[in-house]
C-alpha cells in the first residue's frame, strides 16, 4: 500500500497538474472530487497525497485547433479557386470588412465648441467671439453667440449652430 502511495503527486504537485492552487484542490477533497491519503515520512509528519485518477478526470479537455475552413470561392475567377489563393482571399475579406466599418463610422459634429475651437472654425479673435456671447434668453440669430460657462472651471462653450449663423 504505501508503494502505491508512493506515486500519489502530494498537495503542491496536485495543483500544478491541474492548474490550480493548493486551497483548490482541498476544496475538492471536501467536496469530494478528489480522495486524498496521508503518506508516512521518516522523522516528519505525515503529508497528504491524492488520487492521480481522481485528478486526471479534473483535467481541462486538450484544446484542439479547429482546420481551416475553406472560403467560398463560388463566382471567383479561376485563378483564384486554388486553395492557395484562400490565404488570399482571406486578407481581401477582411479589408473589405476595414472599409464598410470605415464608411459606416461617421463621426456626428460637436454641438458645443471651446472658444478656441470656435476662433479656429470662424477664423474669427477669441475675444471678438467672447464679446459676441450672450445668455440663450437674449439670443438673435446672426447678431450674437450662444455661449454658456459650462467647461471645466467654468469655461465658455460657444453653441455651433449659433456660430454658423453669426459668421456667415
Amino acid at each position: 500500500m504505501s508503494s502505491e502511495l508512493s506515486k500519489w503527486p502530494n498537495e503542491a504537485q496536485a495543483a500544478e497538474m491541474i492548474g490550480a492552487s493548493t486551497k483548490t484542490v482541498l476544496r475538492y477533497v471536501q467536496a469530494g472530487k478528489i480522495e486524498m491519503r496521508k503518506r508516512a515520512r521518516r522523522g516528519l509528519k505525515p503529508e497528504n497525497v491524492f488520487n492521480p485518477a481522481d485528478l486526471q478526470r479534473l483535467l481541462p479537455p486538450a484544446h484542439v485547433m479547429p482546420s481551416e475552413t475553406p472560403i467560398e470561392t463560388d463566382g471567383l475567377p479561376a485563378p483564384l479557386k486554388s486553395a492557395s489563393a484562400n490565404g488570399v482571399l482571406a486578407i481581401i475579406r477582411t479589408i473589405a470588412t476595414a472599409i464598410e466599418t470605415e464608411r459606416q463610422t461617421v463621426q456626428m459634429p460637436k454641438l458645443w465648441l471651446t472658444l478656441e475651437e470656435a476662433a479656429e472654425i470662424s477664423g474669427l479673435r477669441p475675444s471678438y467671439l467672447r464679446d459676441s456671447c450672450v445668455d440663450p434668453e437674449y439670443y438673435e440669430e446672426g447678431r450674437n453667440l450662444i455661449g454658456v460657462r459650462g467647461g471645466p472651471h467654468g469655461a465658455l462653450r460657444i453653441r455651433r449652430a449659433s456660430l454658423q449663423a453669426f459668421a456667415g
